[in-house]
């Protein structure tokens, strides 16, 4: 009983100590202010979307639009790895 007491203790403090710094890393940002950061040309650049598509070996047609579902045989295919 007190190894069960002891246990549910230490995973109720650990998940505390772990929300803080969680929450502390929103920095307070409004969405707005995260879109405006986010979105500056120069980070944009940074990420070196055309280099790593090619290093990925990625081409045009290979991967469906982010805005729809992807195709049936694409979930299916994930299920099964």
């Amino acid at each position: 009983m007190r190894v069960r007491a002891f246990v549910a203790t230490a995973v109720a403090a650990f998940t505390i100590c772990l929300t803080a710094p969680a929450y502390a890393q929103l920095g307070g940002r409004t969405a707005e202010e995260w879109i405006n950061t986010l979105e500056t040309n120069q980070r944009l650049a940074s990420l070196k979307i055309p280099e790593t598509l090619k290093a990925l070996g990625l081409k045009p047609g290979m991967m469906w639009p982010t805005s729809a579902p992807a195709p049936a045989s694409s979930r299916r295919a994930w299920r099964m790895r």
